[in-house]
């Protein structure tokens, strides 16, 4: 999965750049742009870009007035939605938080620990399955193997993208095994729940 740029990855063509670089203008705050500066953004026809708008439009994404004109419908419901899309680290940490909790906290006796990623994917910046998610469970003591397996695999299932699964002592350890990157700590140690 590209995380650098990931709607043109998921909605590869020319569909996909213009919405990209329209969420860009969401975000940025940008209200209006026009027919000319989308084409030029998003490396799309103007006559191509013309006909996207149009569509985006009828979705009630976007305004159109005169031939050029484009203005950013910033209330639409689907705005949020493709933001989130394009800045996933939110929702990549939350995916985190979220399947250690069913696949391991949620087991009677499961220690109290820290959870930490890194990595390209935590970063925002993997372009390929082979950029990793890293995550650390740091404190938690021995974890069966099949735990930590079956963590991976989902993670990598929920990611798209391949993930790795160590438990360190603390968070200096994990930053000298993984080096450059930088560990950010997802969720704080919670006491295990009843089953």
């Amino acid at each position: 999965m590209n995380y650098s740029d990931p709607l043109p990855t998921l909605f590869p063509g020319a569909a996909g750049r213009v919405v990209g670089t329209l969420v860009l203008r969401h975000v940025d705050g940008d209200a209006a742009t026009t027919i000319t500066a989308l084409s030029r953004a998003s490396a799309v026809g103007a006559r191509q870009v013309t006909t996207i708008v149009t569509r985006l439009a009828l979705l009630g994404l976007v305004t159109r007035s005169g031939d050029d004109d484009v203005g950013i419908v910033r209330d639409h419901v689907m705005w949020p939605a493709l933001t989130g899309v394009h800045r996933p680290r939110p929702l990549v940490e939350e995916a985190v938080r979220r399947i250690v909790a069913e696949t391991v906290l949620a087991r009677a006796g499961s220690p109290a620990f820290r959870v930490v990623v890194a990595g390209p994917v935590a970063e925002g910046t993997a372009v390929s399955f082979a950029d990793q998610l890293l995550v650390g469970l740091l404190g938690a003591g021995t974890l069966a193997s099949e735990d930590i397996a079956l963590l991976q695999r989902r993670l990598s299932q929920a990611t798209g993208n391949s993930c790795t699964v160590s438990i360190f002592r603390d968070l200096d350890e994990a930053r000298i095994a993984w080096g450059p990157t930088t560990p950010q700590v997802v969720q704080e140690p919670v006491e295990a729940g009843p089953t």
